[in-house]
């Protein structure tokens, strides 16, 4: 650290108010609040940046809800219920970035981007299905719960 020139007044990097005459030489903060909350702001801005990884992720989740929902009518119903996996990925489709999956008892994988849910068939289609959200709050917690409805 440079060395500081007796006379030379310092402010503080938070409150820009004047620190004190005679503080250690590299004191930067007025006081433990200061240097608490510019600390505590400082990760909030690194963490609103996020990784150039997740940006990446949210992109494609995007994307697959966008293509998805050309197979979707203005009623909200599904024009078409199978879809070669070929003409989405010509598309753009991305399978392997969705938002949450649903396992039925015969060990059928559902991925869903949002509220369209996937999966795939034999000769190489996928099968969409309309897949709306119901909440409950339960008793014990008195916590709201997010469940995602069988696929229709």
């Amino acid at each position: 650290m440079p060395t500081q020139e007796k006379n030379e007044e310092r402010f503080c990097l938070f409150c820009d108010r004047r620190i004190e005459t005679g503080a250690r030489p590299e004191k930067v903060y007025c006081n433990v609040d200061c240097n608490n909350n510019y600390n505590s702001r400082k990760k909030a801005e690194l963490k609103a940046q996020g990784s150039p990884y997740q940006t990446e992720i949210i992109k494609n989740i995007k994307n697959n809800y966008q293509i998805l929902l050309e197979y979707k009518s203005s009623k909200g119903q599904l024009k078409t219920s199978k879809i070669p996996i070929q003409e989405l990925v010509q598309k753009g489709f991305k399978p392997e970035f969705f938002t949450s999956c649903y396992q039925e008892p015969n060990h059928r994988l559902w991925k869903c981007c949002f509220d369209i849910g996937y999966t795939e068939e034999a000769n190489y289609y996928f099968r969409l299905s309309y897949m709306p959200f119901h909440y409950y709050i339960d008793e014990d917690t008195q916590e709201q719960v997010i469940v995602q409805s069988k696929p229709n």
